[in-house]
């Protein structure tokens, strides 16, 4: 048993090294295998497991080709695509009170009569009323807030391993191995939904077949982490 924990501690960390298994992603048959390829370095000539180049350049997988015949491919000749590390922008939220004003104005009525004119043809007499109307008006601004909750990082180990997961608004960055990887997350009452994971992330997962990761929260310093058959642990508030 402890055999075979190292050994998936080492597909972990081979997973997103091994440039066997970079190569594998691209060749039909090989991608969507059950084992896929990896480099045999324990080889005097380390290659590239299932893996053979054809007479014409092209490059096939054993296993799943029965066409499949050439040259193997020896693990220092594939080369391994850099991995860019994107920095997530940082939202700040800034709580505002809602604030209304009401700006009234008077209603101003002004009646002006005019002079009485008397002439000895005709007795004229006009009144000219002059009224003022002010309409209220009133503005409201309203700002959109967010509600305290769940965050803070959790620590724990893996298989004799450190292993730690930080939550903070609304995204979580998982670390085992050496390696960090993030995913988003919403808090549902006491589950923790992922979503939106890295690619490095998704591709182990792929890898192990795990369709997801699930979190549940067992109190304010204790949560419940799951991923398939590979991680199965409660890590505490650090």
């Amino acid at each position: 048993m402890r055999s075979y924990l190292f050994a998936v501690i080492a597909a972990v960390a081979a997973a997103t090294e091994d440039p066997c298994a970079q190569m594998c992603s691209d060749v039909s048959g090989c991608g969507n295998s059950k084992y896929g390829s990896y480099c045999k370095s324990w080889l005097s000539s380390p290659i590239c497991f299932g893996l053979m180049k054809k007479s014409d350049g092209s490059v096939c997988f054993q296993p799943t080709d029965s066409s499949c015949v050439g040259d193997a491919i020896p693990c220092d000749t594939v080369s391994t695509p850099a991995v860019t590390t994107t920095a997530e922008p940082v939202t700040t939220t800034t709580k505002a009170a809602v604030s209304t004003t009401t700006t009234k104005v008077a209603v101003s009525t002004t009646t002006t009569k005019a002079a009485v004119s008397t002439t000895t043809e005709a007795t004229t007499t006009t009144a000219v009323p002059t009224s003022a109307t002010t309409v209220e008006v009133t503005t409201t601004t309203t700002t959109t807030t967010v509600t305290d909750g769940f965050g803070g990082k959790y620590c724990g180990d893996l298989y004799g391993q450190s292993f730690s997961v930080d939550f903070e608004e609304g995204r979580a960055t998982v670390s085992v191995l050496g390696q960090s990887a993030g995913a988003d997350y919403e808090v549902e009452g006491t589950k923790i939904v992922f979503s939106n994971y890295d690619p490095m992330l998704q591709k182990l997962m792929n890898a192990f077949h795990i369709k997801g990761i699930d979190g549940t929260i067992i109190s304010p310093t204790e949560v419940h982490i799951k991923a398939g058959f590979l991680i199965d642990t409660t890590l505490t508030s650090c």
